[in-house]
């Protein structure tokens, strides 16, 4: 299991905008085709507004590594000239590592904003959309109802629920101060 990809956190806006992001229509063609490049056979892409990242697992054959980041810049770069760079920015973690960010992230422990409001709704929709057309099983799938349930379980028990937050919410605040 890897996650793999690039968020606000090592990049710019302009950064993210240069990733691929598939409208409803081409979505389920280019999930196959993240799928093919990678060799995976399950993947989920979770693309907001602060990250892309690819969640896959291969049932079979060779364990994530450092290679696939050029595979998956090549599929996610919307500029072929152009993923070169993007692979050296892209970041992969794998085993219990891409399953703590995995949970990290439906927490909105690892957002812009800590404590937005919109990832884990966000998570379940990427998993959706994957379980949909068939490119989740026995790997990912135990792993998104874990994540999404420590996601619920953050915001249930702690007090980051008790004032919903996102980063528009943040700006019409300042806006108004």
């Amino acid at each position: 299991i890897a996650v793999a990809g690039l968020s606000i956190h090592r990049t710019d806006v302009s950064g993210l905008e240069s990733v691929r992001r598939p409208d409803e229509r081409e979505a389920a063609a280019f999930l196959r085709h993240l799928a093919d490049s990678l060799g995976a056979s399950e993947v989920v892409l979770l693309a907001t507004c602060n990250r892309v990242e690819v969640i896959y697992a291969r049932e079979e054959g060779d364990a994530p590594d450092p290679e696939d980041l050029t595979a998956l810049a090549e599929a996610l770069s919307i500029d072929p000239d152009a993923a070169p760079e993007l692979a050296s920015v892209l970041t992969l973690r794998t085993g219990r590592d891409a399953i703590h960010h995995l949970f990290r992230v439906a927490s909105s422990l690892d957002s812009l904003v800590v404590g937005e409001d919109q990832i884990i709704a966000q998570v379940r929709e990427a998993y959706g959309r994957s379980a949909d057309i068939g490119l989740v099983g026995t790997l990912l799938s135990p792993l998104f109802h874990a994540a999404l349930q420590i996601g619920k379980k953050v915001r249930s028990e702690t007090e980051l629920a008790r004032h919903p937050l996102s980063v528009v919410n943040l700006a019409v605040a300042r806006l108004s101060d």
